[in-house]
């Protein structure tokens, strides 16, 4: 107990240290040599106290069992790599000067966490002058250059470009080990990321202590190994991020791309500052450079020219510095200086910050809400504002969903790492120039907060729907008079909270009017649910079944009435003149009653992780909901793919849609189901509500509507908007790739 009182009692002292050095220098008027020596004692502060925590990592390096350098030539033995025939896919670039044993041992970790891909291993030997390369001619395998004389690593890369025959490029160092899936994760990234130009790994120590999660280029040229000595699984480490550059230890280029920019520029000859450059060049060419967090490397930094920059080759550091801010004078004018709010730095080409509070982590493949909250963060990036997102009812890291968000460029906070709202924005509030608040007891809990520590901020009121509304209707229909009572204190908790916030945004221009009614001085806007164009490979619903779906989460009180009420009074007029008609119910949590149902006409089918694949089979889409409240995602998602609808009022209320265009309306038991008969039974009608429906919904829920609609409430707010990018690098949910193992 002593020991560990002591450890406690260390930590908490090399804290308080590295806090008193890091307001020294950021707050006193110091000379730059001496802010240069605060912050590299700030570093030594953090590596040790990380180190301590580093003990209860798990190892990051590869289990090499069967491989030991200590004997080099068994070692080479049982080096050997698959050889492909045909297009190869990567050229692994691994430059090498003396220090055989490293590069050993980053080819050891190519075979026991080999990539998916076809992959070429070329080595680059550039004239080594202690060790002895040519033991590796025999590799099976291995494409071997050596070089005659030193040309240094710059030149030795370009060399191996030159002769590559990968699509992609993977600069590797020697004095690397890569761990499994990381060259996948990159390759991978310019599948799901179109405009990828580069793409670079999360460095780490053998002891797991962060080295570089992506990096920062100050105004004056400097560069910063952002994350350098942390934590790497913290939240602001683990999401995809545009950065100014990525350490060329290990990075992925097209190719074509590295050869069309002249590969690295020889201003930088031997070393130092190339990665940085062509990371510039990258970016002026219109392209991302991006850091992937799951791609995770051990990097034994400095082996081969150590780490002192004042001697040997490593002096050309600070040389090519000032080479580097020569030629890009220009692009950093925009940079801040050394040092200044790197939080904000470290994300490049995102000039505005969006905190997005909801109660949970969106799960898209299971509910309509967290479709729209998915969606809306992608937009928001596409317009220049990178989202960070709370789960504020249980701060829980959930699987998938949370690295499915970070995948897409979401920084998402959750425990242990923060605990509550209020004290991540006492820290960090101010960097937010937007804040979203979702559903109306969030917000009455957080606004008042978000006011106090993001002064600067806009705030946004998102309810979802209008809850008083939803409960007011189900409170009628039903005479559940609690509901009543509690509409009604619902409503005044809507209000005041649609009073406080700078703008309101609900997703129907019928609640759009009504809320406008009752608070005509507030500024309320609709923004509709947004859907993405379906997959030219996804198969279309057809006309000649008789297949109906309901689709609903049955945590949502409305879809369980709705089921219900289908089942006992509509559904038995179909099949009087249907006998084959068939329903199947989908959703996620159904109750025992409808469980129950299940039958050969009824399919209880629960939650579908493919909704589009079941659409595809169906030949019509049901929604006979009686209370409710907002738009209907399972509308959209069913005109989206050609499915036609029957509907009530309330099911397609406040959608703009006009007659015909996808769904018939009816709300009484006998012309729900004469309208579903007709539907099944006419193929001229079918395929007239499938053509105009899939129109519909691209004209009024499409990419371009709802960036258009969203620019117009953003710049109602004095917000900027002119950060746009085409549409084509917009990738909305639900996604025509497959994002399962992001």
């Amino acid at each position: 107990m002593a020991s560990r009182n002591q450890s406690l009692s260390a930590q908490q002292s090399l804290s308080s240290a590295r806090q008193l050095l890091r307001w020294v220098y950021r707050h006193l008027p110091l000379s730059n040599s001496l802010k240069r020596g605060i912050w590299r004692r700030i570093q030594i502060l953090k590596l040790r106290s990380n180190s301590q925590t580093s003990r209860r990592l798990v190892s990051y390096i590869p289990q090499l069992n069967s491989y030991s350098t200590d004997d080099i030539v068994g070692s080479i033995r049982k080096l050997h790599f698959p050889q492909y025939q045909g297009d190869i896919d990567i050229s692994i670039i691994v430059p090498c000067y003396n220090q055989l044993r490293h590069t050993i041992h980053c080819l050891q970790s190519l075979i026991v966490s080999p990539s998916k891909a076809k992959c070429e291993i070329i080595v680059v030997n550039d004239a080594s002058t202690q060790d002895d390369y040519t033991l590796l001619n025999e590799v099976p395998g291995l494409v071997l250059i050596h070089n005659e004389n030193n040309l240094g690593y710059l030149k030795s890369c370009n060399k191996a470009a030159e002769i590559a025959k990968g699509k992609f490029i993977y600069l590797l160092n020697n004095d690397t080990c890569v761990t499994n899936g990381s060259i996948d994760q990159l390759i991978d990234t310019f599948s799901k990321q179109p405009n990828a130009g580069l793409v670079g790994s999360k460095l780490l120590y053998p002891n797991g202590i962060l080295q570089e999660a992506g990096g920062i280029v100050w105004k004056d040229g400097s560069a910063w190994n952002y994350g350098r000595f942390e934590i790497g699984h913290e939240p602001q480490y683990n999401y995809l991020r545009s950065v100014d550059y990525c350490s060329a230890a290990s990075v992925m280029i097209p190719r074509d791309l590295f050869i069309t920019l002249g590969g690295f520029d020889v201003i930088y000859q031997p070393a130092y500052y190339e990665d940085t450059d062509m990371a510039m060049k990258i970016r002026q060419s219109g392209r991302d450079v991006l850091y992937q967090p799951k791609s995770e490397i051990i990097h034994f930094e400095g082996v081969s020219h150590g780490t002192d920059t004042n001697k040997g080759l490593k002096k050309y550091q600070l040389i090519n510095q000032n080479t580097f801010k020569t030629k890009w004078k220009d692009k950093l004018g925009d940079h801040r200086p050394n040092g200044v709010e790197p939080e904000q730095e470290k994300d490049r080409n995102f000039n505005q910050r969006v905190l997005l509070i909801d109660k949970c982590t969106p799960s898209p493949d299971r509910d309509a809400g967290s479709v729209v909250l998915l969606n809306l963060m992608l937009m928001l990036r596409h317009l220049g504002y990178q989202p960070t997102f709370i789960p504020d009812d249980n701060y829980a890291f959930l699987e998938p969903y949370t690295p499915l968000s970070q995948s897409l460029g979401i920084e998402c906070l959750y425990a242990p790492h923060v605990k509550n709202v209020r004290q991540h924005v006492k820290k960090q509030g101010r960097r937010y120039d937007l804040v979203i608040l979702f559903r109306p007891d969030l917000t009455t809990t957080h606004l008042d907060t978000i006011r106090k520590y993001c002064p600067q901020a806009k705030i946004i009121y998102y309810p979802h729907d209008l809850h008083f509304v939803r409960m007011a209707r189900e409170g009628s229909l039903l005479n559940k008079k609690h509901l009543l009572r509690y509409a009604e204190k619902s409503r005044d908790i809507e209000f005041d909270n649609t009073r406080k916030s700078d703008c309101t945004i609900v997703v129907s221009t019928n609640e759009r009017d009504q809320l406008r009614s009752y608070l005509p001085e507030s500024r309320i806007d609709f923004l509709p649910l947004i859907f993405s164009e379906q997959s030219e490979r996804q198969k279309m619903p057809c006309f000649g079944k008789t297949d109906m779906v309901f689709i609903g989460n049955f945590n949502h009180t409305p879809n369980a009435d709705a089921v219900r009420w289908f089942v006992t009074d509509i559904l038995p007029l179909i099949t009087r003149q249907l006998p084959d008609a068939r329903f199947h119910i989908v959703g996620a949590n159904p109750p025992r009653d409808i469980s129950e149902l299940s039958s050969e006409s009824i399919i209880i089918h629960g939650f579908v992780e493919d909704l589009d694949a079941l659409l595809g089979t169906m030949s019509l889409s049901v929604v006979p909901l009686r209370f409710g409240a907002g738009m209907k995602g399972k509308v959209g998602s069913a005109l989206r793919c050609g499915l036609p609808v029957v509907s009530t009022s309330i099911g397609c209320e406040g959608m703009c849609l006009s007659a015909g265009e996808g769904a018939i309306i009816a709300d009484d038991s006998d012309s729900f189901s004469d309208a579903v008969i007709k539907a099944l039974g006419s193929h001229s009608l079918w395929t007239e509500l499938s053509e105009r429906g899939k129109a519909a919904c691209e004209k009024l829920w499409g990419k371009q509507a709802a960036i258009d609609r969203f620019k117009h409430i953003l710049s109602t707010l004095g917000l900027p908007t002119d950060n746009v990018r085409s549409l084509d690098y917009l990738k909305l949910y639900p996604f025509d790739n497959d994002w399962s193992d992001s």
